[in-house]
């Protein structure tokens, strides 16, 4: 039985080893493209979510606001009656 020719041996141990790399190189690609997929999504998700808050609290602030001026000019009548009684 004839032993392998050496380069021959050494040209498939390489080639195996550059298909490895390409495998490896091909499956980091994936998981990082992947990755980017999900962490844009996330951050998609979340300032749709930050904008419904802010919309939410700019219309409970504007009811706030009103509120606030309707009980001031009830406090502005009151002190108006008073100072007149006097």
């Amino acid at each position: 039985m004839a032993f392998p020719d050496p380069d021959t041996v050494m040209i498939l141990t390489q080639a195996g080893a550059v298909g490895i790399a390409l495998a490896i190189v091909a499956g980091v690609y994936l998981i990082i493209r992947r990755s980017i997929e999900v962490v844009n999504e996330f951050v998609s998700n979340h300032v749709v979510h930050l904008t419904e808050a802010i919309d939410n609290n700019t219309k409970t602030v504007t009811l706030a606001l009103e509120e606030n001026s309707v009980v001031l000019n009830r406090l502005d009548e009151t002190i108006s009656a008073l100072n007149r009684r006097m």
